[in-house]
Protein backbone atom coordinates (compact mmCIF):
# COMPACT_ATOMS: atom_id res chain seq x y z
CA UNK A 1 0.00 0.00 0.00
CA UNK A 2 0.89 3.37 -1.05
CA UNK A 3 0.18 7.16 0.37
CA UNK A 4 -0.34 10.92 -0.90
CA UNK A 5 -1.03 13.52 0.81
CA UNK A 6 -2.30 16.66 -0.60
CA UNK A 7 -4.67 19.75 0.59
CA UNK A 8 -7.53 20.73 -1.22
CA UNK A 9 -9.04 24.40 -0.51
CA UNK A 10 -8.24 24.12 3.50
CA UNK A 11 -8.91 20.52 3.82
CA UNK A 12 -6.01 18.31 4.22
CA UNK A 13 -6.29 14.61 2.41
CA UNK A 14 -4.60 11.42 2.47
CA UNK A 15 -4.70 8.76 0.10
CA UNK A 16 -3.68 5.19 0.44
CA UNK A 17 -3.58 3.54 -3.43
CA UNK A 18 -3.21 0.03 -4.59
CA UNK A 19 0.55 0.79 -5.96
CA UNK A 20 2.66 3.60 -7.41
CA UNK A 21 1.44 2.45 -10.93
CA UNK A 22 -2.21 2.42 -10.35
CA UNK A 23 -3.71 4.91 -12.49
CA UNK A 24 -6.18 6.68 -10.35
CA UNK A 25 -3.57 6.69 -7.17
CA UNK A 26 -0.97 8.25 -10.11
CA UNK A 27 -3.32 10.92 -11.11
CA UNK A 28 -4.12 11.68 -7.42
CA UNK A 29 -0.24 11.68 -6.91
CA UNK A 30 1.22 13.80 -9.78
CA UNK A 31 -1.32 16.20 -9.93
CA UNK A 32 -1.90 16.59 -5.99
CA UNK A 33 -5.85 16.61 -6.40
CA UNK A 34 -8.89 14.56 -6.91
CA UNK A 35 -8.95 12.15 -9.98
CA UNK A 36 -11.91 12.88 -11.61
CA UNK A 37 -12.13 17.15 -9.92
CA UNK A 38 -13.91 18.44 -12.82
CA UNK A 39 -16.99 15.27 -12.70
CA UNK A 40 -16.76 15.65 -8.77
CA UNK A 41 -16.67 19.71 -8.88
CA UNK A 42 -19.93 19.71 -10.69
CA UNK A 43 -21.46 16.75 -8.63
CA UNK A 44 -20.89 19.57 -5.52
CA UNK A 45 -22.38 22.42 -7.43
CA UNK A 46 -25.69 19.69 -8.53
CA UNK A 47 -26.20 18.87 -4.79
CA UNK A 48 -25.88 21.87 -3.24
CA UNK A 49 -29.89 22.34 -2.63
CA UNK A 50 -30.04 18.37 -2.23
CA UNK A 51 -29.01 17.58 1.26
CA UNK A 52 -28.46 13.52 2.61
CA UNK A 53 -26.28 10.45 1.66
CA UNK A 54 -24.68 10.01 -1.17
CA UNK A 55 -24.05 6.23 -2.40
CA UNK A 56 -20.47 5.74 -4.33
CA UNK A 57 -21.06 2.31 -6.22
CA UNK A 58 -17.97 1.03 -7.53
CA UNK A 59 -15.76 3.23 -4.83
CA UNK A 60 -12.42 1.61 -5.44
CA UNK A 61 -9.56 3.61 -3.35
CA UNK A 62 -12.48 5.89 -2.05
CA UNK A 63 -11.57 8.64 -4.19
CA UNK A 64 -14.78 9.78 -5.21
CA UNK A 65 -16.03 8.54 -1.55
CA UNK A 66 -13.49 11.16 0.66
CA UNK A 67 -14.90 14.35 -1.68
CA UNK A 68 -18.01 13.72 -0.80
CA UNK A 69 -17.12 13.59 2.95
CA UNK A 70 -14.34 15.98 3.19
CA UNK A 71 -15.56 18.53 0.84
CA UNK A 72 -19.08 18.37 0.44
CA UNK A 73 -19.37 16.71 4.51
CA UNK A 74 -22.07 14.19 3.47
CA UNK A 75 -22.51 10.48 4.71
CA UNK A 76 -21.11 8.10 2.33
CA UNK A 77 -22.80 4.47 1.24
CA UNK A 78 -19.91 2.83 -0.89
CA UNK A 79 -19.88 -0.29 -2.71
CA UNK A 80 -16.23 -1.77 -3.28
CA UNK A 81 -16.34 -5.77 -4.12
CA UNK A 82 -12.68 -6.50 -4.93
CA UNK A 83 -11.06 -7.69 -1.58
CA UNK A 84 -7.58 -6.51 -3.03
CA UNK A 85 -8.80 -2.50 -2.98
CA UNK A 86 -11.64 -3.12 -0.20
CA UNK A 87 -9.22 -2.44 2.90
CA UNK A 88 -7.50 0.21 1.46
CA UNK A 89 -10.78 1.99 1.02
CA UNK A 90 -11.80 1.43 4.48
CA UNK A 91 -8.20 2.47 5.45
CA UNK A 92 -8.95 6.11 3.30
CA UNK A 93 -12.56 6.72 4.58
CA UNK A 94 -10.68 6.06 8.00
CA UNK A 95 -7.95 8.04 7.75
CA UNK A 96 -10.07 11.15 6.10
CA UNK A 97 -13.04 11.02 9.02
CA UNK A 98 -15.61 10.29 6.40
CA UNK A 99 -19.03 9.10 7.85
CA UNK A 100 -19.93 6.19 6.38
CA UNK A 101 -20.99 2.52 5.50
CA UNK A 102 -18.78 0.33 3.76
CA UNK A 103 -20.12 -2.78 1.84
CA UNK A 104 -17.41 -5.10 0.84
CA UNK A 105 -19.76 -6.48 -2.28
CA UNK A 106 -21.06 -5.44 -5.68
CA UNK A 107 -24.61 -4.41 -7.00
CA UNK A 108 -25.78 -5.85 -9.99
CA UNK A 109 -29.65 -7.30 -10.79
CA UNK A 110 -29.87 -9.66 -8.21
CA UNK A 111 -27.68 -11.53 -5.49
CA UNK A 112 -25.18 -13.71 -6.90
CA UNK A 113 -21.92 -14.90 -6.44
CA UNK A 114 -18.69 -13.48 -8.86
CA UNK A 115 -15.18 -13.71 -9.43
CA UNK A 116 -12.62 -10.74 -10.32
CA UNK A 117 -11.52 -10.68 -13.53
CA UNK A 118 -8.35 -8.89 -13.31
CA UNK A 119 -5.57 -10.86 -14.99
CA UNK A 120 -5.70 -7.70 -18.17
CA UNK A 121 -5.05 -4.81 -15.72
CA UNK A 122 -0.92 -5.36 -15.63
CA UNK A 123 -0.80 -3.30 -18.98
CA UNK A 124 -2.22 -0.12 -17.61
CA UNK A 125 -2.71 -0.85 -13.97
CA UNK A 126 -5.83 0.27 -13.43
CA UNK A 127 -7.12 -2.03 -11.10
CA UNK A 128 -10.00 -0.08 -11.59
CA UNK A 129 -10.97 -1.56 -14.39
CA UNK A 130 -11.41 -5.04 -12.67
CA UNK A 131 -14.78 -6.42 -14.09
CA UNK A 132 -16.95 -9.06 -12.14
CA UNK A 133 -17.28 -12.09 -14.17
CA UNK A 134 -20.75 -15.01 -12.99
CA UNK A 135 -19.53 -18.15 -11.36
CA UNK A 136 -21.83 -20.45 -9.25
CA UNK A 137 -18.62 -20.74 -6.82
CA UNK A 138 -17.23 -17.11 -6.93
CA UNK A 139 -15.91 -15.83 -3.94
CA UNK A 140 -17.19 -12.25 -4.62
CA UNK A 141 -20.72 -11.60 -3.33
CA UNK A 142 -23.11 -9.22 -5.24
CA UNK A 143 -26.37 -8.16 -3.67
CA UNK A 144 -29.31 -5.66 -5.70
CA UNK A 145 -29.42 -1.92 -3.88
CA UNK A 146 -33.36 -3.06 -3.48
CA UNK A 147 -32.52 -6.26 -1.68
CA UNK A 148 -30.41 -4.16 1.15
CA UNK A 149 -32.71 -1.49 0.99
CA UNK A 150 -34.15 -2.00 4.59
CA UNK A 151 -30.41 -2.20 5.53
CA UNK A 152 -29.64 0.92 4.22
CA UNK A 153 -32.87 2.95 5.15
CA UNK A 154 -32.04 1.50 9.07
CA UNK A 155 -28.48 3.25 8.43
CA UNK A 156 -29.55 6.28 6.46
CA UNK A 157 -31.87 7.36 9.66
CA UNK A 158 -33.46 10.31 8.74
CA UNK A 159 -31.10 11.03 5.64
CA UNK A 160 -32.49 10.85 2.21
CA UNK A 161 -30.28 9.14 -0.47
CA UNK A 162 -29.51 12.34 -2.52
CA UNK A 163 -27.42 10.77 -5.29
CA UNK A 164 -25.67 7.53 -6.90
CA UNK A 165 -22.14 7.41 -8.54
CA UNK A 166 -21.99 4.39 -10.54
CA UNK A 167 -18.58 3.17 -12.13
CA UNK A 168 -18.72 -0.95 -12.01
CA UNK A 169 -17.15 -1.31 -15.68
CA UNK A 170 -19.81 -2.23 -17.62
CA UNK A 171 -22.61 -3.74 -15.16
CA UNK A 172 -24.82 -0.42 -14.72
CA UNK A 173 -27.26 -1.53 -16.10
CA UNK A 174 -28.18 -4.25 -14.15
CA UNK A 175 -27.37 -2.66 -10.80
CA UNK A 176 -30.18 -0.13 -12.29
CA UNK A 177 -32.21 -3.15 -12.86
CA UNK A 178 -31.77 -4.01 -9.08
CA UNK A 179 -33.01 -0.65 -8.14
CA UNK A 180 -35.89 0.55 -9.10
CA UNK A 181 -37.32 0.10 -6.20
CA UNK A 182 -34.77 2.50 -4.49
CA UNK A 183 -35.01 4.80 -7.24
CA UNK A 184 -39.32 5.30 -6.77
CA UNK A 185 -38.42 6.05 -3.56
CA UNK A 186 -35.75 8.64 -3.20
CA UNK A 187 -35.63 9.87 -6.78
CA UNK A 188 -31.64 10.41 -6.30
CA UNK A 189 -29.84 12.20 -8.62
CA UNK A 190 -27.96 9.62 -11.01
CA UNK A 191 -23.91 9.67 -12.02
CA UNK A 192 -23.68 6.97 -14.55
CA UNK A 193 -20.28 5.76 -16.05
CA UNK A 194 -21.16 4.86 -19.47
CA UNK A 195 -18.56 3.68 -22.21
CA UNK A 196 -20.53 3.65 -25.39
CA UNK A 197 -24.07 3.42 -27.40
CA UNK A 198 -25.20 0.12 -26.42
CA UNK A 199 -25.00 1.02 -22.47
CA UNK A 200 -26.46 4.11 -23.31
CA UNK A 201 -29.49 2.73 -24.46
CA UNK A 202 -29.98 -0.18 -22.03
CA UNK A 203 -29.74 2.92 -19.69
CA UNK A 204 -31.99 4.76 -21.23
CA UNK A 205 -34.68 2.40 -21.67
CA UNK A 206 -34.39 1.72 -17.71
CA UNK A 207 -34.69 5.42 -16.34
CA UNK A 208 -36.24 7.45 -18.69
CA UNK A 209 -39.57 5.09 -18.28
CA UNK A 210 -38.82 5.90 -14.22
CA UNK A 211 -39.13 9.66 -15.22
CA UNK A 212 -35.59 10.31 -15.13
CA UNK A 213 -33.73 13.16 -17.85
CA UNK A 214 -30.34 13.05 -18.91
CA UNK A 215 -28.49 16.23 -18.97
CA UNK A 216 -24.61 16.60 -18.98
CA UNK A 217 -21.54 14.17 -18.68
CA UNK A 218 -17.91 14.67 -17.42
CA UNK A 219 -14.97 13.03 -16.74
CA UNK A 220 -12.54 11.03 -19.61
CA UNK A 221 -14.83 8.01 -19.90
CA UNK A 222 -18.16 9.95 -19.54
CA UNK A 223 -19.89 10.18 -16.61
CA UNK A 224 -24.00 11.33 -17.20
CA UNK A 225 -25.80 12.99 -15.03
CA UNK A 226 -29.29 11.81 -14.66
CA UNK A 227 -32.30 14.04 -12.88
CA UNK A 228 -35.83 12.74 -12.05
CA UNK A 229 -37.87 15.44 -13.40
CA UNK A 230 -39.88 15.89 -9.98
CA UNK A 231 -36.01 17.11 -8.88
CA UNK A 232 -35.48 19.69 -12.17
CA UNK A 233 -37.37 22.68 -11.89
CA UNK A 234 -37.21 25.37 -14.39
CA UNK A 235 -34.38 27.36 -12.29
CA UNK A 236 -32.20 24.18 -11.25
CA UNK A 237 -32.23 23.22 -15.34
CA UNK A 238 -30.92 26.72 -16.02
CA UNK A 239 -28.22 26.32 -13.55
CA UNK A 240 -26.65 22.99 -14.60
CA UNK A 241 -27.31 24.02 -17.81
CA UNK A 242 -24.93 27.92 -17.46
CA UNK A 243 -22.27 25.44 -15.30
CA UNK A 244 -21.54 23.00 -18.22
CA UNK A 245 -21.46 26.05 -20.94
CA UNK A 246 -19.10 27.87 -18.65
CA UNK A 247 -16.64 24.67 -17.62
CA UNK A 248 -16.48 23.82 -21.51
CA UNK A 249 -15.35 27.66 -22.24
CA UNK A 250 -12.89 26.93 -19.59
CA UNK A 251 -11.98 24.02 -21.03
CA UNK A 252 -11.70 25.25 -23.85
CA UNK A 253 -9.58 28.12 -23.62
CA UNK A 254 -6.81 26.23 -20.96
CA UNK A 255 -6.37 23.85 -24.07
CA UNK A 256 -5.70 26.85 -26.50
CA UNK A 257 -3.19 28.03 -23.91
CA UNK A 258 -1.67 25.06 -23.68
CA UNK A 259 -1.45 24.72 -27.24
CA UNK A 260 0.18 28.30 -27.72
CA UNK A 261 2.45 27.78 -24.99
CA UNK A 262 3.60 24.45 -26.69
CA UNK A 263 4.06 26.64 -29.59
CA UNK A 264 6.83 29.16 -27.96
Amino acid sequence: MVRTDFVYGNHPVTMFGYADNDWIFRTISTYQTFYEIDLLRYMRFALRNRPGCIADVGANIGNHSVFYGVVMKRPVLCFEPNPGVFDILKSNLEINKVRHTAFKLGLGAEPGSFVVDDQHLAADGNVGAARLLASDDGDIEVSSLDHLLPEIEQGLGDQPLAAIKVDIEGMEPAMLRGARLALQQFHPDLFLEISDARAMQQINDILLPLGYRRLYAFAGTPVWHYVHQSKLGNLRRLELYLYKTLASLISRAAGIARSLFQRT
